[in-house]
């Protein structure tokens, strides 16, 4: 196991002395720069495949200026790069080749996931609709582009184009993510304002795949119309975000959980949608998710231990609005409301406490 991506002290040698023999080589027999080409090309992969990528970039480089595989060293080049988090040095050199191979669908891809990476998702949904209109999408693109096309708000956009996926998303739990989360916004903003979610405190990656390999298999799917596709009903989603929590590993997925929650809230599903709220991390939850559970454990749900437990969760936070959270649950037992008082004046009087001390 090698978790730095280093070159072992048994694979340099071997690099090195493959060195040695090809400078030797090369000085005696003046072998051609195809074969000069090809040799570094190599040299930059067996780097590569060490996570050594700045080393890698170095050969493949050197290939580069051989000429004969320019094309493949420079993709394979802007691929260590981004590999190596180096998304700006990937983007130039891939700016390069699109001026070469303006309509390559290979490197078209590569450079839509990089302008992502560097921020710039105005240029990346640009690069990714003109791959799509091309047919040109494969899985791993399908993903990219669906990713970006709901962080930037576009979710039904992004559905259906995760509905393009060419294998059931059962089979690949990032795209049914994509697919679940997308789902659960366009209910929730189909829901009025007044329903509670929490939504300023949520995200998601940018991308949840990498930069594709050099022989990736293009699907020829259709373009979908956004106009005619019909999103799954609440009921549907419900059962698909459930259906994703059910997955292996997947289960305190703290995205789901928290969209998946707010929809239960918004629908005056008090029930579910606490218990959904117990299932997400502790440390995961926001101190306004805490603020709004307690209230409805008051408030709708008439339990007075279990609002108790989460206020102090928040209290423990650091939540010291005692007006606004006494007027939300205001109409509850006076014996309930004492006590509540009596909670935030325990953390009211500790945070003087330790003013004092300091």
């Amino acid at each position: 196991m090698n978790p730095m991506g280093i070159v072992t002290k048994k694979n340099l040698h071997a690099i090195w002395l493959f060195v040695f023999i090809f400078f030797l080589f090369s000085c005696a027999s003046g072998v051609s720069s195809r074969q000069i080409a090809g040799d570094y090309y190599m040299l930059a992969k067996g780097y590569a495949d060490q996570k050594n990528y700045k080393k890698s970039a170095e050969y493949y480089k050197k290939a580069r200026r051989q000429g004969d595989i320019n094309l493949a060293a420079s993709y394979e080049l802007a691929r260590v790069y981004a590999l190596g988090g180096m998304y700006s040095d990937a983007r130039l050199v891939l700016e390069d080749l699109l001026k070469e191979e303006p309509d390559n669908g290979l490197v078209l891809s590569a450079y839509a996931y990089v302008t992502t990476m560097t921020g710039d998702f105005e240029k990346s949904l640009e690069v990714y609709r003109k791959l799509r209109k091309r047919n040109l999408l494969d899985s791993k693109t399908i993903k990219n582009y669906a990713s970006l096309l709901f962080n930037s708000g576009n979710y039904k956009e992004a559905l259906a184009e995760i509905n393009e996926f060419p294998t059931p998303l059962s089979e690949d739990s990032d795209a049914m993510r994509i697919a679940v989360l997308s789902a659960l916004e366009l209910c929730l903003e189909s829901k009025s304002p007044e329903s509670g979610a929490e939504k300023d405190n949520l995200s998601v990656g940018a991308a949840t795949t990498s930069l594709p390999s050099a022989t990736p298999e293009t699907q020829n799917t259709e373009v979908s119309d956004i106009e005619d596709f019909s999103p799954p009903s609440v009921e549907e989603t419900i059962k698909q975000a459930e259906s994703y929590l059910g997955i292996q590993g997947k289960e305190q997925d703290t995205m789901v959980l928290s969209r998946l929650m707010d929809l239960y809230f918004s629908m005056e599903m008090y029930r579910e949608g606490t218990q959904t709220f117990e299932k997400i991390p502790a440390d995961k939850r926001t101190q306004e998710q805490m603020v709004f559970v307690s209230k409805i454990y008051f408030a709708k749900m008439d339990d007075p231990q279990l609002g108790k437990g989460v206020l102090e969760q928040a209290l423990n936070a650091g939540y010291r609005d005692k007006t606004d959270f006494i007027k939300a649950v205001e109409n509850v037992d006076s014996n309930v409301l004492e006590e509540i008082n009596n909670l935030f004046k325990k953390y009211i009087e500790s945070d003087s406490v330790k003013k004092q001390e300091e």
